[in-house]
């Protein structure tokens, strides 16, 4: 049985991998060929366990870094891999990025709190303009790609429930924000 991510795992909204935390013990997602990564049990004493730097980043797809450099992209981070739930696919996906806003783009969720919209790379490469809201979430907030273009990002790339999913930002050209999501 594969078990989901669950969505206080990205309280804390650390830039890394959204990790579950099951009642009795952690599970990862292993396997070579992606096509055959099966959930197995994580052999840890500590079932709270966060991602470290020695943690190995996922690798980005060539075609993808291809064409973030044909936009002039740069500052490339990988956010966040997460398996796409309900809610996700039909209204917003929560995303950590606190730690990449500049003070500028900060303000913009400050004042008024209407967020901002931001250019996304789908997996078909397609680009789509997303807004980004902070969510409220409990005592705290996340930040969340929501919007009807979002719901099409989703459609035309079959992103449901269980698909497992990469976000990673990027600065374009212009210095402006960017993301590129990707299907694992």
């Amino acid at each position: 049985m594969k078990p989901e991510l669950d969505a206080r795992c990205l309280e804390k909204n650390v830039v890394g991998y959204a990790e579950e935390k099951p009642q009795k013990e952690e599970a990862k997602l292993v396997g070579e060929n992606k096509d055959e990564k099966e959930w197995e049990p994580k052999k840890s004493n500590n079932s709270n366990r966060q991602p470290s730097p020695e943690d190995s980043l996922p690798e980005m797809p060539e075609e993808l870094k291809n064409h973030i450099q044909e936009m002039g992209g740069r500052s490339v981070k990988f956010l966040i891999e997460r398996r796409m739930f309900k809610t996700d696919e039909v209204s917003h996906l929560p995303i950590p990025i606190q730690e990449i806003l500049t003070e500028e783009e900060e303000r913009m969720f400050l004042e008024g709190g209407i967020g901002m919209e931001v250019e996304v790379v789908e997996p078909s490469l397609q680009h789509a303009h997303i807004a980004i809201r902070k969510w409220k979430m409990g005592k705290g907030h996340n930040y969340v790609f929501a919007n009807n273009n979002w719901v099409n990002v989703v459609e035309r790339n079959a992103l449901w429930k269980g698909t497992v999913v990469q976000v990673w930002s990027f600065r374009n050209m212009d210095s402006k924000l960017c993301f590129a999501v990707v299907r694992v």
